[in-house]
């Protein structure tokens, strides 16, 4: 055996991180601990698995309209009849017909889906970013300070 690796194996810098790490550190050729969750640790790969999910969800109401009925259906369609929150906050130009469509509810208009659109992907973006920053904190190693 080589002197510095010796040396690591009675303490040396190879045992200052946890000890899972220190010790696969300290055997000749194993590849150091694969961290969890490595790869879904940006931003953007947790925006990109939250709208696959919501996309997800979307899929069984294109074969089964009362499934939209469903708890689930119901937390789904939340961003398409938020339009009408935003509507009632005074948001001009959202509904057709300016809203005034008789009994039944106006769908929106073309700036109403691309508001709706930027508001919610912004949405999901924040959450994304507050996903990920919490995952690179949870696999940081232990023993180091937080910033």
């Amino acid at each position: 055996m080589a002197v510095s690796h010796l040396t690591e194996r009675l303490g040396g810098p190879a045992l200052a991180g946890p000890p899972a790490t220190a010790y696969a550190a300290s055997c000749p050729g194993a590849a150091p601990a694969d961290p969890p969750l490595r790869h879904f640790r940006s931003t953007p790969a947790v925006f990109a698995v939250l709208l696959a999910t919501y996309g997800a969800l979307c899929l069984p109401a294109l074969a089964w309209p009362g499934w939209l009925d469903s708890p689930v259906g119901l937390w789904v369609a939340i961003p398409y009849v938020s339009i009408y929150a935003f509507d009632l906050l005074g948001v001009p130009g959202l509904l057709r017909h300016g809203g005034a469509c008789g009994w039944g509810w106006c769908p929106p208009s073309a700036f109403g889906w691309a508001f709706l659109v930027a508001v919610w992907l912004g949405i999901a973006w924040l959450i994304a970013a507050g996903v990920a920053r919490l995952l690179r904190h949870w696999a940081r190693d232990p023993g180091r300070p937080s910033p």
